[in-house]
């Protein structure tokens, strides 16, 4: 079965929220006791949980992008593969223990497979 390199982002992404539910359990759950709205207030915590989720729907929503990309062309351009290691580098630099890792890994895979476009 071949994965497209969409739905391996798409893959990424949930891995990165279901973490991010498991890690964040205690914190979710006192964001809900306080209603949600507005809940996050000047906690950090609650902040950096708040982007952690927001940063893996992003990333689905790109991965969903680019399967229809895949879908429409047959192929994604190399450059987004570039951009995914650039990122996922960056990433294992600044955050050695994370799963930048399965980011640096799948832009590796994205730039091998990916097709050259000239803009």
């Amino acid at each position: 079965m071949k994965i497209s390199d969409g739905v391996g982002l798409m893959v990424i992404a949930t891995l990165h929220e279901l973490v991010g539910l498991v890690a964040g359990f205690s914190v979710t759950v006192d964001i809900a006791r306080d209603g949600v709205v507005n809940a996050l207030g000047e906690d950090w915590m609650r902040q950096a949980l708040f982007w952690f989720h927001v940063s893996g729907a992003a990333l689905f929503i790109v991965g969903e992008a680019l399967r229809t990309l895949e879908r429409a062309t047959g192929s994604v351009p190399r450059r987004f593969g570039y951009l995914t290691v650039a990122i996922g580098l960056v990433g294992v630099v600044m955050l050695p223990a994370s799963g930048f890792w399965l980011v640096l890994a799948w832009g590796a895979r994205m730039v091998l497979r990916g097709r050259r476009v000239r803009a």
